[in-house]
């Protein structure tokens, strides 16, 4: 019997306040959405709880699984999020992203 995987992702912030690099404003390469879903996870890093479901973000987004996905896909791709994979007692996968302040 083979055992399903199960995906959850959790999104990991420095405390202090919301700064945007002028270099991901620039960036010509990433859509309008990525950069907002940017904006939103970085908002969450003057929170004390620094651990965020998906869930979350896409609420405070207002985007669909399918947009969050593309977006989240596009900033890890640009390297202005950083993702990490964690196996937990071999059939649980738990997505870990950090964001990246200097590139």
């Amino acid at each position: 019997m083979e055992t399903k995987k199960r995906n959850q992702a959790v999104f990991i912030a420095n405390k202090g306040f919301t700064a945007i690099p002028n270099e991901l404003i620039l960036d010509k390469e990433l859509s309008p959405e990525s950069k907002y879903l940017y904006v939103v996870i970085s908002s969450f890093s003057n929170i004390d709880e620094n651990n965020f479901p998906r869930s979350i973000i896409r609420y405070r987004t207002g985007y669909g699984i399918n947009k969050f996905d593309r977006c989240l896909k596009e900033l890890v791709d640009a390297k202005w999020i950083h993702k990490e994979q964690k196996i937990i007692n071999n059939n649980f996968i738990q997505n870990i992203y950090k964001i990246v302040i200097k590139k």
